[in-house]
């Protein structure tokens, strides 16, 4: 069942009485001004021949509300079971079916009636999983010594016999645990219902968990030498029911941080714009060129990156290299508006709503109170708008030839300007797009 069920129906009951209520829109103005989404075949079959457009044009208000719930049903764990793309047709066939029957959801029952069957129907129970990870560079003897919520022993003989067991016609995952036998070990408790998220999360939570075993070592023991802590998960793991003991796979990951890139065969033609786009930072003060070459650093770290939580964390501190020259709050707020600031000349640009809602998951990271909530889509929205920013920053500071990151922000936040986002920002009306408008009007 749902961990934050209030939220989740707090948010489809909006979503659901804002699809009922909304106005309906036809022909080009309303393409132009609205999104749309395609109409899943299971409800295109049973419309009327006067009712089957391919696509169901939503208003900005509908929207906003259908991306805003998309959001809030992606961190659910029982979830997790269903990429983007199946969560979202899902979501796009309740929206549809609302808005076809839009008198019979008029009436409160019903609506809760259809919560009730829809929390059902996509709901996946979730599991119990030990998640076994061998460690490098650690010499233990140590029988299953609970630390922090873990625990680190040794590969013993009985764990072995089962991998053997599981894998008896596998000759090489035989022989390669069998050099491991006796080694160490970390066992990490983990829930979930999709075993690629669930060894993930857990791989994470392995390495902080050696994380802090090596600043304990660092603390305690003064004479140490750093590098004889340079202990990490190794290069394979086993993922476990923890109810019936089974092991339902093997990883071994010895390449999974590096892949080779092979550019045989493409000259360096390929690159040579954004080469030319660097070659403008070379007349830039220091300030601005070491700002752009610390954005890149960040960009950099992200993608060295394995989780997803340190990648948006170093993306936003990216992004905010380049927007932010504030030492006050509301960074988030900045950043978005002034990505879509930046945009504005080529209209390319990403919702400042959108933004926001990455950084307030960044601020649940940052602040500790949880951990595995960033998501691949957090992840591919926010490069794409690092992507686009780098260009148009770069640009825009060649043409204005700004000196500084105050004197360049000084520069495009023209009253113009910002009224045309503020604008923007009322058709949306949110609580997101209410805090944006009042950190724009602080300014």
């Amino acid at each position: 069942m749902f961990e934050n069920k209030k939220k989740i129906k707090k948010e489809l009951f909006k979503l659901i009485n804002t699809v009922v209520l909304a106005p309906e829109f036809s022909g080009e103005d309303f393409r132009k001004h609205h999104l749309s989404i395609k109409i899943p075949q299971t409800i295109r079959e049973h419309l009327s021949y006067e009712e089957t457009n391919k696509y169901l044009y939503l208003n900005e208000t509908i929207y906003r509300g259908y991306d805003k719930t998309f959001n809030v049903l992606r961190l659910e764990k029982c979830l997790e079971y269903l990429n983007n793309k199946e969560l979202d047709d899902l979501l796009k066939e309740l929206v549809c079916e609302i808005h076809f029957k839009k008198l019979n959801f008029r009436i409160k029952e019903n609506i809760n009636n259809k919560f009730i069957e829809f929390v059902k129907n996509i709901s996946k129970p979730i599991k119990e999983y030990e998640i076994v990870f061998g460690v490098d560079n650690l010499e233990a003897d140590w029988n299953d010594y609970d630390f922090w919520e873990c625990k680190i022993t040794t590969l013993d003989q009985n764990l072995y016999d089962n991998i053997c067991k599981s894998y008896n016609s596998y000759n090489s995952i035989k022989s390669y645990f069998n050099t491991h036998l006796n080694k160490p070990i970390i066992k990490i408790t983990e829930f979930g219902n999709n075993l690629d998220l669930v060894f993930n999360r857990a791989k994470y939570k392995a390495r902080l968990k050696l994380n802090a075993l090596r600043s304990f070592i660092n603390f305690q023991y003064s004479s140490i030498n750093e590098k004889q802590t340079m202990f990490d998960v190794s290069n394979f793991g086993l993922l476990i029911e923890k109810e019936t003991g089974k092991i339902l796979s093997v990883k071994l990951f010895k390449n999974d941080r590096v892949w080779k890139f092979d550019w045989k065969g493409n000259s360096p033609e390929h690159i040579e714009d954004y080469n030319l786009l660097l070659k403008k930072t070379e007349h830039f003060s220091n300030e601005l060129q070491n700002r752009i070459n610390r954005t890149i650093s960040w960009l950099g770290k992200a993608v060295q990156e394995e989780n997803y939580d340190d990648k948006i964390v170093y993306l936003c501190t990216a992004l905010e290299t380049l927007l932010v020259n504030e030492k006050i709050g509301q960074k988030g707020e900045r950043v978005a508006y002034r990505l879509m600031l930046f945009g504005l000349k080529e209209k390319k640009y990403l919702y400042p709503c959108d933004i926001l809602i990455i950084y307030e998951v960044r601020s649940i990271i940052i602040h500790g109170s949880e951990i595995g909530i960033a998501t691949s889509s957090h992840y591919s929205t926010l490069m794409f708008a690092i992507k686009l920013l780098l260009k148009q920053f770069i640009e825009y500071v060649d043409e204005k030839k700004t000196k500084t990151l105050k004197e360049t922000i000084s520069s495009i936040e023209t009253d113009e300007n910002l009224d045309l986002i503020k604008q923007f920002l009322y058709n949306v009306d949110n609580k997101l797009s209410d805090k944006i408008i009042k950190t724009i009007d602080k300014k």
